[in-house]
Order: C-alpha cells, then sequence, then structure tokens
C-alpha cells in the first residue's frame, strides 16, 4: 500500500522530535523535512548519500531495514543519527518509483543501548583518531618533501644557490659580529664542457653528482656546500681562517683529482678560489673575492688552490 502524500506533508516541517527521510530507488537520501536538514547543515553534510552516511543501527541485530504495510503495526529499527548521538525508532515504508519513506521519533535510550551507543562513539573516535594520525603522517613526508625541493639542488643533493644564500648570511653575521674567522670557497670543474661535448651529458650529470658526492663526505658538518650554477660550487667555511681553509680545500681538490667519476678512468680536476672574511661590507662582497681567486686559479693552469690576497 502506498503512503498518502498527506503523510509526508505532515512529517516535512514538524515537531524536532520527528524526522522524515525520503531515498530514492538506489538509497540515496533525496529529500527531508526541516529538523534533519538543520542536523545536516551542523555536520557540514549535503543530501544525495547513502543512508549509512546518515545512520546507523543502535543494534547489529538489525542489519537491515525492514518495511511495513501501512495499517498494520509498524516494525520499528532504532537507528543512531551520526554527529548527534541520538536513537530514533524509523519506520519505512515503500512509496511510489521504488522510493522509500522513513519516519523516525526520537527516543529515550535503554541503558544497555546507551552502553552500546558509548562503544559505537568510542569505536567512532578511535577510528577518527587513527586517520588523523595517518593523515598527519602524511603531511610531514609532504612538509619534508616540499622542504628539500625549496633548499635542495634535486641533481647533485646539496643546497642550492637559494638556501646558500639563507644560511651564508648567517655566518657572515656571526663572523662579523663576534669576530670568528670565515672563509668562503668558489670552485669550478676543469673543462666541463668538454666533459659534456665528448662524454654526453649524462656523463657530465654523472660528474656532477659524484662530485657533490665528495662535497658531502669530505667536508665537516658545519660546513656547507652548494651548487652555485652549472659546474659552479660554493662553500662557507665557518669558523676556518684562509691556512685552514687551503688545506681542506687541498685535500678535497686531490680527492677529485684522483676519483673516477665516470668509471671510464677519465680524470676530472677543478679550479677553487678561496678568501676569508675581512671586513667586508656584504656577503657578495666575500664571494665576490673568492671568485677573483677562482679566475686566477683557472688562469694560472687549473687544478689549484688560489687564495685571495685580502
Amino acid at each position: 500500500m502506498k503512503a498518502h502524500p498527506a503523510v509526508w506533508n505532515d512529517f516535512l516541517e514538524n515537531s524536532s522530535q520527528l524526522i522524515a527521510l525520503k531515498l530514492d530507488a538506489s538509497g540515496n537520501l533525496v529529500t527531508s523535512n526541516q529538523p534533519f536538514l538543520s542536523h545536516l547543515s551542523k555536520q557540514r553534510m549535503d543530501l544525495g548519500k547513502d543512508l549509512n552516511a546518515y545512520l546507523g543501527f543502535a543494534s547489529s541485530e538489525q542489519p537491515e531495514v525492514i518495511f511495513s504495510e501501512i495499517g498494520q503495526k509498524p516494525i520499528v529499527n532504532l537507528m543512531r543519527l551520526y554527529g548527534a548521538n541520538a536513537v530514533y525508532g524509523m519506520v519505512a515504508y515503500a512509496v511510489e518509483n521504488g522510493e522509500t519513506l522513513l519516519i523516525g521519533e526520537k527516543r529515550v535510550a535503554s541503558q544497555s543501548e546507551e552502553l552500546e551507543m558509548m562503544a559505537s562513539l568510542t569505536n567512532d573516535i578511535a577510528n577518527i583518531s587513527r586517520e588523523l594520525k595517518r593523515k598527519n603522517r602524511e603531511l610531514e613526508k609532504a612538509n619534508i618533501t616540499i622542504t628539500k625541493l625549496t633548499q635542495i639542488d634535486m641533481l647533485t643533493q646539496i643546497a642550492n644557490r637559494r638556501y646558500f644564500f639563507e644560511q651564508f648570511s648567517k655566518h657572515f653575521s656571526v663572523a662579523r659580529r663576534h669576530a670568528h674567522p670565515l672563509s668562503v670557497v668558489m670552485m669550478d670543474i676543469d673543462h666541463f664542457k668538454r666533459i659534456n661535448d665528448t662524454y654526453g651529458h649524462q656523463a657530465g650529470d654523472t660528474t656532477l653528482a659524484g662530485l657533490s658526492g665528495l662535497l658531502r663526505t669530505e667536508l665537516r658538518h658545519e660546513d656547507l656546500p652548494a651548487r652555485y650554477g652549472g659546474e659552479e660550487f660554493v662553500v662557507s667555511l665557518p669558523f676556518t681562517d684562509a691556512t685552514q681553509g687551503v688545506s681542506v680545500i687541498e685535500r678535497l681538490r686531490e680527492k677529485i683529482q684522483a676519483a673516477d667519476f665516470m668509471k671510464n678512468r677519465q680524470q676530472v680536476t677543478a679550479s677553487f678560489g678561496l678568501a676569508q672574511f675581512h671586513e667586508d661590507k656584504t656577503e657578495l662582497d666575500l664571494i665576490n673575492r673568492a671568485d677573483q681567486a677562482l679566475y686566477k686559479a683557472k688562469e694560472s693552469g687549473r687544478n689549484r688552490v688560489v687564495m685571495s690576497e685580502r
């Protein structure tokens, strides 16, 4: 028997103790009375979802909606309204076009039902907590990846130029404020274009990555190597004077000369210019002096370390 349209209309704008829902043939919520719509608004939910998105059975012994015939004693399904922790006695009626009319009256839960609701609520909270932890782990991983992308040169896996200047500015400020020694090194791979032209750009990339690996392993933890651009690198050596810096970089130069980056026994060398902080006005002034020393190293035969005169 079909429900009279007045049944739906009577409940559509009725007491807050009553909820009236209409489901389509697929079991999705298509409309409801105002009290239920107000609840959805508070939960930031929309119509159009499966009934299980809004209501759950208050007892595990009731696995599905049982329909009642109008005019007969209704079969009541106890259902819990998500987000409100309220139990409704729901009666389901089959109406036209395969649709379902659900009418529910808010009821006071028994002690056993309250305990079951509390257990269900606790389980929901536990599930939400686990999901939140998982999302937080994903967010932490994403933040690490973002940080890495903004600080690290992807090919060489050392600092990029932007991050270098952020950190070198701090090194420079400490050296100037506290009169600590600070050295900076500009370095350039000798005849790098020849490597690319002769062996290909993949060999060039392999050389850049291999040399950067030496920078990571041969320098101290507090030192900061970075890719400056192309085949040119820069290294900040905090708390290091020129004499100490030349000793560190000379060992690095020898390691580079002895390495076989391309695995073809082709020797790769690099030239270095080093400058120590001496009341330079800006970080760029100090780097420019190291760059001038690098130019002299290349002009005087390459594969050597040249210290700035001042």
